[in-house]
């Protein structure tokens, strides 16, 4: 016959609290798992808004520079078989040619056609360039 008090005192974890305590740190586990995805998805967004702020300002300098040289702004101009005309996404503008030997960086005489248009579907701005005989601005 068996002493069963005797084996009482020599009690381990039993099944129960072996379950229950995995359960409690399966659920902590899921809980900073998830955390971490978080962040890790919130750290990616705020890199890619601050690449884009830059982007942005880049190209709105650019923008800037090439309008202060502008000769005048067109309503409308065929650019490399497309036609351009000035509206609430694109704005077409005559600007003296480029020489980056003189001081003023203007070529006399000679006049390049820009074009810039905001496509709206991909969410970014396209410079279209007409460049006159001599310029030595960027045909793009």
């Amino acid at each position: 016959m068996r002493n069963f008090p005797r084996a009482r005192a020599r009690r381990g974890a039993t099944l129960i609290e072996t379950i229950c305590t995995t359960f409690v740190l399966v659920l902590i586990t899921t809980a900073v798992l998830g955390l971490a995805a978080a962040g890790t998805r919130t750290a990616d967004q705020r890199t890619l808004e601050i690449g884009m702020g830059g982007y942005a300002r880049t190209t709105i300098d650019e923008m800037l520079r090439e309008l202060r040289a502008a000769d005048q702004i067109m309503v409308s101009r065929p650019i490399a078989g497309r036609t351009y005309t000035t509206d609430y996404a694109n704005i077409v503008f005559e600007a003296p040619g480029f020489d980056p030997s003189s001081p003023q960086g203007i070529l006399p005489g000679v006049y390049d056609v820009v074009a810039f248009r905001f496509d709206t579907a991909r969410r970014e701005l396209v410079e279209t360039t007409l460049v006159g005989a001599g310029s030595k601005r960027a045909a793009r």
